[in-house]
């Protein structure tokens, strides 16, 4: 018995009459492999154990409104972070984002509120870093549905040389 070579792999005879051909389930990769098994402790590591264990550090930092916002930054650029590893496709501009907000704003700023030691003076009231932290996460849900709404945009088209202008734009001036 000879191998059916024109049969594409995903699709095999159902019965040995071949009356029907039912498809196969997609193949396994390797990288869906690793992101499924991967996917949970990726996110608990991120957005629970590491800050739960910087929290944990003994310290004389206050546990006020600045500190509890820096966690809930922190977890937030966690899951966030872990979402964008396992994704299927890869964008490099939001992997950096989140990578420096989670390091440079989420886990040392955590940090050093835990430990109450901060390596340049803070000058002002405490309230201050309340409104600063609540900014970088403002920031941070717009970064989110900025990348949401510029996944539903049309994609971009340049045109050809000679060809007309879409109806209802206008010629661009050039200022002379």
């Amino acid at each position: 018995m000879t191998a059916d070579t024109t049969t594409p792999p995903a699709v095999r005879p159902a019965a040995p009459a071949g009356r029907g051909l039912v498809p196969l389930p997609p193949p396994f990769r390797p990288r869906t492999l690793l992101s499924r098994a991967l996917a949970v402790p990726l996110v608990l590591g991120l957005s629970c154990f590491l800050p739960l264990v910087v929290v944990s550090q003994p310290g004389e930092g206050p546990r006020d409104a600045a500190f509890w916002l820096q966690l809930v930054l922190t977890v937030y650029c966690g899951v966030r972070l872990s979402a964008m590893v396992l994704t299927a496709r890869r964008k490099l501009l939001q992997a950096t984002f989140w990578m420096f907000c989670y390091m440079a704003m989420g886990v040392a700023p955590l940090a050093q509120a835990v430990l109450g030691r901060v390596p340049t003076p803070v000058v002002g009231p405490r309230e201050d870093l309340v409104q600063a932290v609540s900014l970088v996460l403002l920031g941070c849900f717009a970064f989110d549905v900025g990348a949401l709404l510029a996944r539903y945009r049309p994609p971009w088209r340049r045109r050809a040389p000679g060809e007309p202008r879409p109806p209802g734009r206008s010629r661009p001036t050039t200022g002379r």
